[in-house]
């Protein structure tokens, strides 16, 4: 072993959803800190792989390259920022050094698929649901966060990462194919805060771009649900790139402000960019959701617009709305979709705005 010498569009909104008495299947992360010049982590990298495929069903893995023993780790040098803010998180005093779910389990992979089977058996109180998408080199991922019990903690953290597997390099230390390699932490590696109550369904969105270095089908995205204070992972998912949908277009909303008064205006620029080699012509409406979580009773506030967009090309167009002197302050969610009514949505974006008296 060696010894240590030494960033989307986030979219949060929570309904109340029954609470269930049962608890979910807890997917486990495991988080290995490794380096290519590591001759000890070379076995430790070959156990992680039989695992995953052990645990296939049941457990998500992330791979972190450091800086030492060797800077010039190509994988570290992919991402110098996020491995080092990640390997800082946890500050391993060697590699390979493993963590389960947060709690460190070292270097003794003799030992890593009983502790994972043991954390495999304990219920989570959260379930998270994953969908993709892709619109030419941008990813989107959407999850889904079900509370199904009462919980202690309401601040959280999740965390999004890029990974990519079936790497070959041939490294110092002999290791010939490298997977669940980090590539990136969307938004960025300190996360995204949520604050959650019994009951609650939280909704996220994601976007990422994906580096023409990358195979995307060796792709994964993993999610993670963790409190900072302890480090404990309470639940994870993960999506392989293959399950990721095409969309042939894309839509994304850039507000003027998102603290709008009474009686002034919310704006916001809509472009919509096609993917694909023919013209795609759909209509674009925009709902809004009110500080109550209810659905504006005069939506569509915008649209239905037919729109044509020849291949590869953007279209933009800015608009208004005056928010009403009556309009109840709060939060709102503003949803722009773009597609064939009613069944056929191609795309999606929200953002919100905070309506206030002053």
């Amino acid at each position: 072993m060696y010894a240590n010498s030494v960033v989307a569009i986030v979219v949060l909104s929570l309904f109340a959803v029954a609470t269930s008495s049962m608890a979910a299947q807890r997917i486990v992360l495991g988080e290995l800190f490794t380096n290519t010049s590591c001759g000890p982590c070379r076995p430790a990298n070959l156990k992680l792989d039989t695992l995953a495929i052990e645990h296939s069903a049941t457990l998500a893995l992330i791979r972190y390259h450091t800086w030492w023993p060797s800077s010039a780790d190509p994988f570290y040098q992919a991402n110098i920022i996020e491995n080092t803010a990640r390997t800082n998180y946890y500050d391993p005093g060697y590699v390979p050094y493993f963590w389960i779910d947060g709690s460190p389990a070292g270097a003794s992979h003799s030992y890593w698929d009983g502790m994972i089977t043991n954390r495999e058996s304990v219920p989570s109180l959260f379930e998270i649901h994953l969908d993709g998408s892709m619109g030419g080199d941008t990813g989107r991922l959407k999850a889904k966060i079900i509370i199904t019990q009462a919980i202690p903690w309401p601040a959280l953290v999740v965390r999004c990462v890029v990974t990519e597997s079936n790497i070959y390099w041939p490294a110092p230390n002999q290791m010939l194919w490298h997977h669940q390699t980090m590539r990136d932490m969307v938004p960025g590696p300190s996360g995204t805060p949520i604050t959650t109550q019994p009951g609650d369904t939280v909704e996220m969105s994601w976007y990422f771009t994906v580096d023409p270095a990358w195979v995307w089908d060796n792709c994964e995205t993993v999610l993670f649900l963790q409190k900072d204070e302890e480090r404990e992972v309470l639940q994870s998912a993960k999506l392989a790139a293959p399950a990721f949908a095409q969309r042939p277009a894309t839509v994304h909303i850039d507000p003027d402000s998102v603290n709008i008064h009474l009686g002034s205006d919310f704006c916001y620029t809509a472009t919509v960019t096609t993917h694909t080699g023919t013209q795609q012509c759909f209509y674009g409406i925009a709902d809004v959701t009110l500080p109550n979580g209810n659905s504006y009773p005069g939506n569509p506030v915008a649209g239905p617009t037919y729109i044509c967009v020849s291949p590869h090309q953007t279209k933009a167009i800015h608009i208004c709305h005056t928010v009403p002197f009556n309009a109840p302050t709060g939060t709102y969610i503003y949803t722009v979709k773009i597609g064939t009514p009613p069944d056929d949505l191609i795309d999606e974006e929200s953002t919100e705005f905070t309506v206030s008296f002053w």
